[in-house]
């Protein structure tokens, strides 16, 4: 499932659905998890040259809703057309499965150059 919104200049996608979870932990004996995911992005042009970004994934074990997972980025990006983007970044990753690091947060300061192909103007 699939729900796209764009009102007042924010871009807005939720999804949802099934899935497979690929894990190699020690001290966990399962290896393939069925989870339920939930996914939604929020962009917001606040000026030309300013933009908010928002991203969240959040899922759980399908089987004994033991398990969840969460991933939360927000973030702002100084990004003129054309010229290095300069963005500024939270991220805090939740994983509750059997390993020693459950939670990590993160600030990021990076530097994007944008790729374009001579194609596309």
């Amino acid at each position: 499932n699939r729900l796209n919104a764009i009102i007042w200049g924010l871009k807005w996608e939720i999804s949802s659905g099934p899935g497979i979870r690929c894990i190699d932990a020690k001290n966990f004996d399962r290896h393939n998890i069925p989870m339920a995911f939930f996914q939604e992005k929020l962009l917001w042009d606040i000026t030309e040259l300013l933009r908010f970004e928002h991203t969240g994934e959040f899922g759980f074990d399908f089987e004994t809703g033991r398990y969840g997972t969460a991933y939360v980025m927000a973030g702002f990006v100084f990004a003129p057309d054309g010229i290095v983007s300069v963005a500024l970044r939270f991220t805090n990753d939740y994983d509750d499965v059997n390993s020693e690091v459950i939670n990590e947060h993160k600030v990021i300061l990076s530097l994007e150059i944008p790729i374009r192909n001579s194609s596309t103007k």
